[in-house]
């Protein structure tokens, strides 16, 4: 066998050798930041895959050439002056020093770049790596964050409500309008520990709970109310809303803060005059309407003009004594909301005594008033006014709406929902019947739908009904036809007892 025949086996260092240019070379073609290594002079001799997509060359269309043509002026014209400097002085102003510069593509177009230079000896020679990146997207999403931020700091700096921003408790952000609401200057605020030092000590506990439970993701975001505490210890009563956001990229809770106290007392000056006049207007009131119907009773001997004069009396003091119940429900409606007092109620006792209300006025319009009860209703635990306020409401919207020869029917019946009994109390009419685009704003206070004209009424009414449905822990349902009439369910849970405490 021929020498040249004869195989060579490399030696250790060979073999370590190949090994690691061939690991240097993998790594060169596949890392995803572009790599562009030059001589002194600038000439590229290294141009990796990473850097031919940034740039849009081809490898061959660059290596060979000076590196120039991958910059934008100035840095193109500066180029050579910094290489310079550094060979004759030493001085690392661009080596070892990550930096954001322009890029030149291909087609011309410029873009920003994260570079960082280091310098190296290869055979004795010296070299210079550049190690880049991309980071045209990053500049648009830093934009774009530096923009909503601004949005949110001008919104916010200008807003007449208080807005905050809270994580591991504390406050990282708070607007003037929530400083000056709580007495304390914004450094003091998000110089807290503790941001619950503001909430008041009866209600910290339920606070962090519904604020864990939003960082949690139980809730996306909760509405709260309840009373925080100023610099000078007052308290103050406070609604808002909380939701979760992210916050350098973490967990926090940005939300809103209204001082409601000033509010909350002139409502509730406002209710209390509203129940007194209603209240002292009640009274000269029966006994209008008693002595009217008085007349009524013995209007038989009375000329044509007296008896008129009387059923005139009687209907304007009935149209009276309605409108002023209303306004006595709604004054508690306003103020605290409807706090029904509950009491195991014969449920067609209290309803018979409604319809025997209307019975002289159905009549009057020549209507047909029926009721029908199911057997087998129990006694339930309700507040029976508020149920009889209801029901009233109902039967003079269908008396009011319902031309004469017309039919009115109260029907009561239990049904079984979803696992449970309910007591449906339904009012029907063959009266003129809401238009489908009203019928989701009738339950509006002081809304009035189209055939409002026909009955004075304060608009009150149907808001009525279905406040106090809602606090039975029921709902309100309606099936109307224009023209051909109305039927109003209120559904109202059995076991409302087990699930309301007296």
């Amino acid at each position: 066998m021929k020498n040249s025949e004869i195989p060579i086996e490399k030696t250790g260092n060979e073999m370590e050798a190949a090994f690691e240019s061939e690991v240097n070379r993998a790594v060169l073609n596949t890392v995803l930041d572009g790599i562009i290594t030059i001589t002194p002079d600038g000439t590229v001799i290294k141009f990796n895959p990473a850097a031919e997509k940034i740039f849009g060359y081809e490898s061959s269309e660059v290596i060979g050439r000076n590196v120039r043509i991958l910059m934008p002026e100035p840095y193109r014209s500066e180029h050579d002056t910094y290489i310079n400097n550094y060979l004759r002085t030493g001085r690392e102003k661009i080596i070892g020093i990550g930096r954001e510069v322009k890029g030149q593509r291909k087609d011309g177009s410029e873009f920003p770049l994260d570079l960082a230079v280091t310098e190296m000896r290869v055979d004795g020679r010296r070299m210079f790596t550049g190690i880049l990146r991309d980071i045209t997207e990053n500049k648009k999403v830093e934009a774009a964050l530096k923009e909503s931020e601004a949005k949110f700091r001008t919104l916010s700096e200008d807003a007449l409500i208080g807005i905050y921003l809270i994580q591991d408790m504390r406050f990282e952000y708070v607007n003037p309008e929530l400083a000056q609401m709580l007495k304390y200057t914004v450094d003091e605020l998000t110089g807290m520990k503790d941001m619950l030092e503001c909430v008041h000590p009866d209600q910290q506990a339920i606070a962090r709970q519904g604020m864990e439970s939003i960082l949690k993701g139980q809730h996306p975001g909760l509405g709260y109310h309840g009373m925080w505490l100023q610099k000078d210890g007052a308290p103050i009563e406070v609604e808002g809303k909380a939701a979760f956001t992210l916050y350098r990229g973490r967990p926090a809770i940005i939300g809103t803060a209204l001082d409601i106290s000033e509010r909350r007392f002139l409502e509730r000056q406002r209710t209390d005059f509203l129940a007194m006049i209603t209240h002292d207007f009640k009274s000269p009131l029966t006994t209008i309407l008693a002595n009217a119907e008085l007349i009524s009773m013995i209007k038989a001997g009375a000329d044509v003009e007296t008896a008129g004069m009387a059923d005139a009396i009687l209907r304007s003091g009935e149209r009276l004594r309605r409108l002023v119940e209303d306004f006595l429900v709604h004054s508690r409606l306003d103020s605290e909301g409807l706090a029904p007092e509950f009491a195991v109620v014969n449920v067609r006792d209290a309803l018979k005594g409604v319809i025997s209300d209307f019975r002289n006025l159905a009549a009057r319009k020549a209507l047909s008033l029926e009721a029908e009860f199911a057997p087998g209703i129990p006694a339930l635990y309700l507040d029976a006014r508020l149920i009889q306020r209801a029901v009233s409401n109902l039967l003079q919207n269908a008396i009011n709406y319902t031309p004469g020869g017309g039919r009115i029917r109260l029907k009561a019946e239990m049904t079984f929902q979803d696992g449970r009994d309910f007591m449906v109390i339904s009012v029907s009419d063959t009266g003129s019947g809401i238009p489908l685009a009203e019928q989701s704003k009738i339950f509006q206070k002081y809304y009035r739908t189209s055939r409002g004209s026909r009955s004075a009424g304060t608009g009150l009414g149907l808001a009525i009904v279905k406040a106090v449905t809602e606090a039975h822990r029921g709902w309100v349902e309606l099936e109307s036809v224009e023209g051909k009439g109305s039927t109003f369910r209120l559904v109202i849970p059995e076991d409302l007892k087990a699930n309301q405490a007296p």
